[in-house]
């Protein structure tokens, strides 16, 4: 449940092979940092967030597909605090955003883009997909106005281990665009259209 919190799971140790001290943060399920395009520390605290599946109840390996949701962690404590409880896994890399300091996350779960405010603690829908696209990639504009993310044609390709998939993806896909919403969920509408695969969209 949101709120619920963990004692410190962080735990120190030598690596056998190189010397090095080792501090690790967690322990319990699986534990995922945010995807490598984005930040999981956060700038003004010494916290983290991150994606786990330890208040799922249930034991999986990451290729099964386990139930994630957010978390928050105090890098000087240990204690980590769950900020969402979605009956649909919060999805895989690449869709969880964040501002700088942690106050605005956005992610993806089911087919809808949600907006956290850590700081009230109040989740809203910003964009609900109702067509035959997936949605990737979201960004927060620096002025919290906007986000803006990636929609790709829904081919249905299997993806598995070692990029399986992707070639296929790269050729099927005939329709992808990046959209702009308005943060405050008012409105939609698309920005740029292609007829390639479109991803990794940032604001810079």
């Amino acid at each position: 449940m949101i709120g619920d919190r963990w004692k410190s799971e962080i735990r120190e140790f030598k690596d056998g092979k190189t010397g090095r001290a080792i501090q690790q943060l967690t322990t319990i399920g699986n534990n995922v940092h945010l995807y490598f395009t984005e930040n999981s520390f956060d700038l003004r605290k010494r916290e983290i967030i991150f994606r786990s599946d330890r208040a799922s109840g249930e034991s999986r390996a990451p290729h099964e597909s386990p139930h994630y949701d957010l978390f928050r962690m105090n890098l000087d404590s240990g204690e980590i605090e769950q900020l969402t409880d979605e009956p649909e896994t919060v999805d895989a890399s690449g869709n969880v955003t964040k501002t700088p300091d942690s106050q605005l996350i956005v992610y993806h779960t089911g087919k809808k883009l949600k907006l956290l405010d850590t700081t009230t603690g109040k989740i809203s829908v910003v964009y609900a997909e109702t067509g035959n696209f997936t949605v990737r990639a979201p960004s927060i504009a620096p002025n919290r106005r906007y986000l803006a993310f990636a929609r790709n044609e829904d081919v249905r390709i299997p993806r598995g281990p070692n990029y399986s998939g992707f070639k296929e993806s790269f050729y099927r896909i005939k329709d992808g665009r990046i959209t702009l919403a308005y943060l405050d969920g008012s409105g939609w509408f698309d920005v740029f259209k292609d007829t390639h695969w479109t991803a990794h969209f940032q604001f810079c």
